[in-house]
């Protein structure tokens, strides 16, 4: 399990000459498992660039990250799949369901292509019983309310077990109701896996119930609150 990851001096632009632009500028940051990290910061500030970079869905345009000791920054596309695919869950404030799938069909997809030592099926009933849609195995995307949908979002995360879950704005098209709700199981999956969790957000009322702040702002750091340390 990878308990730790470090940003040293991440920088990334987009465009070349008078087009570039810096989306991050210089980040150093570690992110502790064992924390709820919240990300914070107005639009265009950096926030999902960062999380594409920790995630390996991007790579820097110059500094480093290390998972635990490991330095993945020269990792080819194939390696750095095998670690995201492996490693890490992904949720985003768009479903990403296929509508064509049925509930379970969709989670089991992250596992398709890869070799495993369980059941992948049973793995599927398993993760959507945990966010309590078992019963809704069959149904297809268009037939489950947005909170169904987002939960369906989150069990596909969880398909393989990682060591940590990254949430984009998951709450961003759901209700307030709704949206407590998912984040309520996402601190409940975190306690429960012992995985790490970072989540983008621009709400409030989870400073409170988080380990740790982080705040950009024009694609530089601004704050990071360490609450308790």
């Amino acid at each position: 399990m990878y308990t730790m990851i470090r940003l040293e001096n991440v920088t990334k632009s987009y465009g070349e000459g008078d087009n570039s632009f810096s989306a991050l500028k210089n980040i150093t940051l570690d992110f502790n498992c064992e924390e709820v990290t919240l990300i914070t910061g107005t639009s265009g500030s950096g926030k999902s660039t960062l999380l594409n970079i920790i995630s390996t869905l991007e790579s820097p345009t110059s500094g480093d990250v290390f998972y635990d000791n490991q330095n993945i920054s020269y990792l080819n596309s194939d390696e750095l799949a095998e670690i995201r695919s492996q490693n890490i869950g992904f949720v985003f404030q768009q479903f990403h369901l296929l509508p064509n799938r049925t509930a379970h069909e969709n989670i089991l997809i992250p596992l398709l292509h890869q070799r495993v030592n369980f059941d992948k099926e049973k793995r599927g009933l398993e993760v959507l019983e945990s966010v309590g849609l078992k019963d809704k195995a069959n149904a297809f995307p268009s037939q489950l309310s947005g909170g169904q949908q987002q939960r369906v979002a989150i069990a596909r995360a969880l398909a393989t077990n990682p060591d940590w879950i990254l949430a984009d704005e998951p709450t961003g098209n759901l209700d307030s109701v709704n949206g407590q709700k998912i984040y309520e199981l996402l601190f409940k999956i975190k306690k429960e896996r012992g995985c790490g969790l970072i989540i983008i957000t621009h709400d409030p009322s989870l400073v409170a119930k988080t380990d740790r702040v982080i705040e950009l702002k024009d694609g530089m750091l601004r704050q990071d609150l360490l609450k308790g340390r």
